[in-house]
């Protein structure tokens, strides 16, 4: 009897020895609790649409953070202070009209301000943020200073509500759209302390142009005003980012109301223009109905900064409240405490008290709907779409501002100056815009809303299956879809020893052939099998990896079959009692598994067992096989799955799968692409909507007729192997046939399977338990030492490098397939080099810094590299440290993209100098052109190629662009930026 336990000297010198390179590209596994982890299931990440990507945090996100507040500060700040603009102008420059008329100046300013969302939101998806920023500081900056020298009426509305107004509306929507792409968990706290911006704001500008005007006058102080407007939008075009790359898409007018055809988003929009609609007419007339009840000039004139500086608890403490108990809950709350705050202390108030604690306590209230509105609305919509559909809203939201202020004041004439009916339309138009909100969160729940975080996987998901789907329609018949497609795999994997599995002589794929074997692998009479214990181990570390229940007893027994390869008559393995049963595997969509099977399916394992190889049988045309010896009794391990696929896509995927999880764990040789793996498949179809098939295997009932298809050596054999079987089965059914039992064939280019000979059936291999081998005894403590020291898992590493380092999923796996690891240990060292450089304290910030960057690097640009001089990837190449300089010269702008590339190229061909001297040496670093250099470049560039001009002017072929920008980095050797040449070539070119 065999006993291995983990206090047996040998076999755990064996363990180490075998398992040197357990811990696979530097990620240690040092205790149990990875394990735990390991067997809780894990959904495949999208980087760019899982809710996991957004970084929740980082110095950008917050700086971003910080310039989308001053934005808020100069757009709805400044509109924020309209009351004492509507009192100002009653009693000045404007006292020959009367209140609704003035009303329309703060309306439109509004109106422009709000309105323009669903065209500054393509314009930000499209391009980002960039050109809506720089345009707009100057709209809105020109407009006050146009304000500043006007005295008609139609002055003022040109430049204060028309002008300015769209200046400030081209700065308002890009600082909560691009705030919104980098948080996700803290998205409403973050859009809090953005929309404290406007708070700020009014409580700052109403005082400025309440204390300026006594002294310096209504011109200077709309400008004085200005100029701090212009200091913080430089402030915030330098600092405001947008996380998501821009995407240009056609411009289609459909796709800013389409989303009103959606019941949440409908109700939404409703619900925002009621509330808006009666929640300006404070912030317009308050001032003046404070003064209709003999509040002095100067305290009336405070209420507005009151009221605005109230409001930055509204637009802060609500929104992280709302992150707790739900954002929609936290609304419905604050509209109603606003809508009874009208019509319990507003309405009946007379005095000075009362109506200054209304302007507090509506602050507060309105400065929720404000701030919460934008949360409201990034949470029922897809990210890519933010822009548009923010836009949208507030777009509906702008005609409510504009007559609801108007409206006011109409209802304030014909009431001679009695200012209760225009509070009681306010009052109504809230609670109706409250009613509102209610009805869209329970309509929310009664037709089960789907979270965001679901939403952007499932549409990730959509996009994926449709993409999959156009390719596979062409080849999938109609016929299929009456018919149910069943495979179970096994597959024959290579272990991972030194010694054969019963005899002391070693393993050899590559050597002579016949100069390894022992007498017993020859079937010399009196030769005995000596169970080599050492080969348990690496069968061990696949059985955990595959998650299998290690049986304490396990048995051997012999399979009776004659064949040339097989000298001894029978084959030794695990039949009756295998060292390992129950175990799954579980395959994500990344994997490749065909679309109908969704996200994730799990395939059961039923057994893995050790068993003998054969012989490697060389033809010799035309009649002569030559056997070579040294693979027989080469260790194997068997893994036979239940029959529970039901794809051929989804068969090749999951032994795709397996052998990538035991290369991880060091359990194998190689794989199929050196025969160190083979698979066989069992198919069968049955129809579908049909009582249960009359055959069973693997414990699983009512299946159809099965055939077997032997030594599969690729995975686009098993998949083209299994399509073919399976029309082949469905082409006898349905002509009135039967499926016969059978071991069949495949050769690759064929299209259809071959016989080869009748299926044996367990009597014919005559199982029998082998006596001269005792049953193996495995200790716990030895399988606790494996699945301590077992390496990260491949579904591990993948979401380590798409969850914290923002890789793609492609990319990743792409780092974990590729050179054995070697890739990802020298991706791992170049990012712990970055950081280092960077001094970041841990190793989570140089992974969610470096890591997407240098994965593009070492996958793409050093892989280009290497497979144009056809060279074998080596970390002697390029050293890790010249890769890290590379890439660090670049973020820090020191030199071009092209640079880089050529610094790359002149590492790899030997140049051993450090990157620091090559760029000094060789003049390399880049050197800031002027805005009169970049325009020299692209005048000349046109003047050379009038034909591209005219394809960009005239036929708007502006792709062609890319072309032009692309003349210039090549003439400018390496110091022309490609953002500013294309902004320059833009200019002269004559494209917006």
């Amino acid at each position: 009897m065999a006993t291995l336990d983990a206090g047996s000297e040998k076999v755990i010198a064996d363990e180490e020895k075998a398992g040197q390179d357990n811990v696979m590209n530097g990620h240690d596994n040092d205790s149990s609790s990875n394990q735990d982890e390991a067997n809780v299931e894990k959904p495949p990440v999208n980087p760019w649409m899982d809710p996991t990507a957004f970084p929740d945090g980082g110095t950008k996100a917050w700086l971003s953070v910080a310039g989308a507040s001053a934005c808020l500060f100069v757009s709805f700040g400044w509109i924020n202070c309209i009351g004492v603009f509507q009192e100002y102008y009653s009693t000045h420059q404007l006292q020959q009209y009367n209140a609704s008329e003035i009303a329309w100046i703060p309306a439109l300013q509004i109106f422009f301000m709000l309105f323009g969302g669903p065209f500054v939101g393509k314009v930000f998806d499209d391009y980002g943020p960039r050109y809506l920023l720089i345009g707009g500081a100057f709209l809105h900056v020109f407009g006050l200073m146009m304000t500043s020298i006007s005295t008609k009426y139609y002055q003022f509305l040109l430049s204060q509500a028309v002008c300015s107004a769209i200046g400030a509306s081209m700065v308002f929507y890009p600082a909560f759209t691009c705030v919104s792409t980098w948080f996700f968990k803290k998205r409403g706290a973050a859009l809090g302390l953005v929309a404290a911006g406007s708070s700020l704001g009014g409580v700052i500008f109403p005082i400025m142009v309440i204390r300026l005007i006594p002294e310096v006058g209504f011109g200077w102080t709309l400008r004085i005003c200005a100029f701090l407007i212009l200091a913080l939008l430089i402030f915030a075009n330098l600092t405001v980012r947008s996380r998501i790359a821009p995407t240009k898409r056609p411009f289609s007018p459909i796709a800013f109301v389409r989303p009103l055809g959606e019941p949440a988003f409908l109700l939404l929009t409703c619900a925002i223009f009621f509330f808006y609609w009666g929640m300006f007419i404070p912030f317009t007339f308050i001032v003046e109905e404070a003064r209709s009840h003999g509040m002095s000039d100067r305290m009336a004139n405070y209420l507005v900064p009151i009221l605005n500086g109230a409001s930055i608890f509204g637009r802060t403490v609500p929104n992280a409240i709302a992150d707790k108990v739900g954002r929609f809950n936290t609304m419905i709350v604050m509209a109603a405490f606003t809508t009874i705050l009208i019509f319990a202390l507003w309405l009946p108030a007379t005095g000075n008290v009362p109506i200054i604690l209304f302007a507090a306590l509506f602050g507060i209230g309105s400065g929720a709907g404000i701030g919460l509105t934008p949360v409201l609305t990034a949470g029922i919509s897809p990210i890519k779409d933010i822009g548009v559909r923010t836009g949208t809203i507030f777009a509906i939201a702008s005609i409510a501002a504009l007559t609801g202020s108007p409206l006011g004041g109409k209802i304030l004439t014909d009431s001679n100056g009695d200012f209760r009916n225009t509070i009681v339309f306010s009052g109504v138009s809230c609670a109706v815009g409250t009613a509102l909100r209610a009805l869209q969160s329970s309509a929310s729940r009664i037709t089960n809303h789907v979270p965001f975080r679901k939403q952007l996987k499932d549409e990730a998901k959509q996009k994926r299956a449709a993409a999959r789907s156009r390719q596979e329609t062409s080849s999938e018949d109609t016929k299929l879809d009456s018919w149910e497609l069943t495979v179970g795999i096994e597959v024959h994997a290579q272990l991972n020893t030194e010694r054969k599995l019963f005899s002391r002589a070693t393993t050899s794929i590559t050597d002579e052939p016949n100069t390894h074997v022992a007498l017993f692998d020859l079937a010399y009479p009196g030769a005995q099998p000596i169970f080599q214990q050492a080969t348990l181990i690496p069968a061990l570390r696949a059985a955990v990896a595959l998650n299998c229940q290690i049986q304490r007893s396990s048995s051997f027994d012999r399979k009776h079959y004659f064949y040339q390869d097989q000298p001894a008559g029978y084959q030794i393995t695990q039949y009756y009692e295998p060292f390992a049963k129950d175990g799954n595997l579980k395959l994500y969509d990344y994997d490749g598994i065909a679309p109908d099977d969704g996200n994730c399916i799990e395939i059961g394992i039923k057994q893995i067992q050790m068993e003998q190889d054969t012989a490697k049988t060389i033809q010799q045309p035309p009649d002569t096989m030559l056997l070579d010896f040294n693979r027989v009794g080469h260790p194997l391990i068997e893994i036979i799955t239940l029959p529970q696929i039901h794809h051929p896509k989804t068969a090749a995927a999951c032994v795709r799968k397996i052998q990538a999880s035991l290369q991880a764990v060091n359990a194998v040789v190689t794989g199929m692409e050196l025969g160190g793996l083979r698979a066989d498949v069992n198919v069968s179809v049955r129809p579908k909507g049909a009582g249960p098939g009359d055959y069973s295997y693997s414990g699983i009932s009512g299946l159809g007729q099965r055939t077997e298809i032997k030594n599969l050596s690729s995975f686009k054999a098993i998949e083209d192997a299994i399509v073919a079987e399976r029309d082949r089965q469905i082409s006898v059914l349905e002509a009135g046939g039967s499926i016969e039992g059978e071991t069949r064939g495949w050769s690759l280019g064929s299209t259809v399977t071959r016989k080869l000979r009748g299926k044996e059936g367990e009597v014919d291999y005559r199982y029998m338990p082998d006596a001269d081998l005792s049953p193996v005894i495995i200790e716990d403590a030895l399988i606790n030492h494996i699945k301590n020291t077992l390496p990260v898992s491949p579904d591990d590493i993948i979401e380590h490098l798409v969850r914290n380092c923002h890789v793609t999923v492609k990319d990743a796996m792409t780092l974990v397939s590729l050179d054995n690891g070697e890739r990802l240990d020298y991706f791992d060292e170049v990012v712990t080099i970055l950081g280092s450089n960077d001094d970041l304290s841990t190793e989570a910030e140089a992974n969610a810094k470096y890591g997407k960057t240098t994965a593009n690097w070492v996958l793409h640009e050093l892989g280009a590299l290497l497979s144009a001089t056809e060279k074998p990837f080596s970390t002697t190449l390029v050293r890790a440290e010249a890769l890290a300089s590379i890439i660090q010269h670049l973020l820090q702008g020191k030199i071009t993209g092209k640079t880089a590339k050529q610094l790359l190229s002149m590492a790899f061909n030997g140049d051993a100098r450090p990157i620091n001297e090559i760029v000094e040496q060789d003049d390399l670093a880049l050197k800031v052109l002027s805005r009169e250099e970049y325009l020299s470049m692209a005048q000349q560039l046109c003047e050379v190629s009038p034909d591209m001009v005219q394809k960009v002017r005239n036929k708007g072929q502006t792709a062609k662009l890319k072309w032009f920008v692309g003349q210039m980095m090549r003439v400018g050797e390496g110091k022309v930026e490609a953002e500013k040449a294309e902004a320059i070539l833009k200019e002269v070119l004559g494209i917006q």
